[in-house]
């Protein structure tokens, strides 16, 4: 999915989060959003995935315009298209592995509890299927948020500094599983990213500041 963004402008009260924000992200491509700390980088990442809304501009995906969509006709766009990681888990204690892994699911058929095993054993954590969270590591935990993320088969997958709390090899590991998803469904995915460990991971780096962006790594550098 072609993602346009065009003089997009955000502010929390009158305080200007982004400014003048343009930019254009091809289908399949893994980007990665940096900044210094409060630079405006989960702020961009919300606004593009609609879950904050936006004061000027426009977000163009496969030429719809999310920004003008009803409430509830984001929502069923959102469901249909997107994934969410985030920096927590958000993990429920008391739902197993797979049933966390499910929440996300409308309907469940046996062609989703397949997707789910597929996930499973790709992320590599098929003997936890029955667990339950609370006797996880920080990175199996992760895992799981990304199993999450993904049941749904999203076109595009936000990541909001999903390897933050995660130590260095946890991290590569999250990364790598991220990429080989990537190469093999085509997933767009949308990354804020606070180490710079993590960039050549990234086909495009787009760094914010004085609240607007500029691409700092790209096809052509």
């Amino acid at each position: 999915m072609l993602i346009q963004i065009n003089d997009l402008q955000k502010k929390y009260g009158q305080t200007v989060v982004l400014a003048d924000v343009s930019l254009q992200i091809n289908s399949g491509e893994f980007i990665g959003i940096v900044g210094e700390s409060g630079s405006g980088k989960s702020t961009l990442l919300y606004t593009l995935s609609g879950l904050k809304t936006i004061d000027h501009g426009s977000v163009l995906i496969d030429s719809k315009n999310i920004a003008k969509l009803k409430q509830n006709e984001l929502v069923i766009f959102r469901h249909k298209n997107f994934g969410f990681i985030f920096q927590e888990n958000y993990l429920i204690n008391y739902l197993t592995v797979k049933e966390n892994i499910l929440l996300p699911v409308q309907q469940i058929t046996k062609e989703v509890e397949k997707r789910v095993d597929d996930l499973l054993e790709f992320i590599k954590v098929a003997s936890l299927a029955h667990k339950f969270p609370y006797s996880l590591s920080v990175g199996q935990k992760q895992r799981i948020a990304v199993a999450r993320a993904l049941v749904n088969q999203p076109l595009i997958l936000f990541a909001d500094e999903p390897t933050a709390s995660l130590d260095a090899e946890n991290a590569r590991n999250i990364l790598s599983l991220l990429s080989q998803y990537r190469e093999s469904f085509g997933l767009t995915i949308i990354m804020v990213s606070h180490n710079q460990g993590e960039w050549e991971c990234f086909d495009r780096i787009f760094k914010i500041e004085n609240k607007t962006i500029r691409e700092i790594k790209g096809s052509g550098s």
